[in-house]
């Protein structure tokens, strides 16, 4: 290979086009250190500071400090009003029945954390020694905060993530079905309210997603997960959602790590958004009423955004373009579409077929 073409790669290659920085959310593992509390009774995460204490990720400490439903500058919000419309499924304040928790474990009926020693429980079920309640959704939103794109000490602003890629990694695990119901999904906002996607599994556990609300489902053949039973102790088992949100191009994809059979399988790659989003601000929870405990646990972001090369680099980069054009004229490639995290920073990755490779 001529000696000026292979300085010209190794530039290309050795330039940082996109840099992965591992953080853990504000949600994080939904454990006292991320700023969840659970005292005997359910609480409402929407009740008193959620995610906005505790050490984890940067956090400034604190305690536990109780408030108004849908506090103000609180993380979370109860978009049906669960407090005020469902009094009749409350006992002293307390939810019985429809709320989004921290939620310890209960090894007798097979409720289990991903790890750790908590985890989010979302639940939309009635007692009838409370009363009957309407077959209504819960719908919450968390606000995402810099403290989620934590970064390893280098947060990034949710309103600052326009152009970069947002992978979200997540552990889901199915609560059993009490009734029929339109299922479970999350929608990704941003600050503005326009949903890029949605995401979820139906009555069977059928994972799902859709472009926008007014769109059909697209099913899938893949049954996630395993549920918890009251009657037999048998445990919950997790699945890992791993998100990308490539919000420079308006495209996401999906893989999924199942905990049954331990298969990682691609559902969705490069997928474009149904609105253009400006940022990635937002996550709504939609649980269709007859949905008992499901559970997320450890959850985490990992940010990527694009480098523009050091202004000495720029000539060599040209040069290298040139040649590479060249190259390509004698066997060389673009990558293939698989390869997103050098496409997604606007470089261009090359290689080249050896039965064809140039002297």
């Amino acid at each position: 290979m001529n000696s000026l073409l292979k300085a010209a790669i190794a530039v290309l290659v050795a330039t940082p086009f996109s840099i992965p920085l591992d953080s853990h959310a504000y949600l994080g593992g939904f454990e006292s250190n991320d700023g969840y509390y659970e005292p005997v009774l359910p609480t409402m995460v929407n009740s008193y500071n959620a995610g906005q204490y505790g050490t984890a990720n940067g956090g400034p400490g604190n305690s536990y400090t109780p408030a108004s439903y849908d506090q103000p500058g609180g993380l979370w919000d109860d978009l049906n009003d669960a407090y005020g419309a469902y009094n009749i499924g409350y006992a002293g304040g307390i939810p019985y029945g429809y709320y989004v928790t921290q939620h310890p474990p209960v090894p007798e009926y097979g409720m289990f954390p991903h790890s750790g020693d908590a985890m989010l429980a979302l639940r939309n079920t009635g007692y009838a020694s409370v009363g009957p309640r309407p077959a209504q959704p819960l719908d919450f939103r968390y606000l995402l905060d810099s403290r989620d794109f934590y970064n390893g000490g280098n947060p990034v602003n949710p309103s600052d993530t326009g152009d970069k890629i947002v992978a979200w990694s997540i552990w889901a695990a199915p609560g059993p079905v009490t009734a029929p119901n339109d299922g479970i999904w999350l929608s990704f906002r941003d600050a503005a309210g326009k949903i890029g996607f949605q995401f979820g599994w139906d009555e069977s556990y059928q994972l799902r997603y859709r472009d926008e609300p007014t769109d059909g489902w697209v099913n899938t053949s893949y049954m996630f997960g395993q549920p918890w039973d009251f009657y037999t102790g048998q445990p919950v088992v997790y699945d890992r959602f791993e998100f990308s949100l490539d919000l420079l191009n308006d495209v996401w994809s999906l893989d999924v790590f199942s905990g049954l059979d331990s298969n990682t399988m691609t559902f969705v790659t490069n997928r474009p958004f149904g609105q253009h989003l400006s940022n990635f601000s937002q996550i709504d929870w939609h649980v269709g009423y007859g949905n008992e405990k499901s559970f997320f646990d450890d959850s985490g972001f990992v940010i990527r955004a694009a480098q523009i090369p050091e202004p000495g680099t720029f000539a060599l980069l040209g040069i290298g373009g040139l040649l590479l054009w060249r190259g390509q004229r004698k066997g060389w490639l673009p990558a293939h579409a698989g390869q997103d995290e050098w496409r997604r920073g606007r470089g261009i990755l090359w290689w080249r077929d050896e039965a064809q490779a140039c002297s």
